[in-house]
């Protein structure tokens, strides 16, 4: 399972930093997969994490049904 720290660990290794204030993580798959997710789960693995119907990356806003 990957984690954040392993993540850190990783990025060090290969001389990068990644800075948890913004770092984003976008969870993709059908929309079966989706509902079969366990969000209790990723909270304890890291409280931090908050989820999202709508993100934006790169200028780009994806919703949880389309890109728009």
């Amino acid at each position: 399972m990957v984690t954040i720290g392993s993540t850190e660990t990783w990025m060090a290794s290969n001389r990068l930093r990644l800075n948890r204030q913004k770092t984003d993580f976008l969870w993709c798959g059908t929309r079966y997969k989706l509902a079969a997710r366990d969000l209790n789960q990723l909270a304890a693995i890291s409280p931090a994490l908050i989820s999202h119907s709508l993100v934006r990356d790169l200028g780009v806003i994806i919703g949880s049904k389309r890109i728009l």
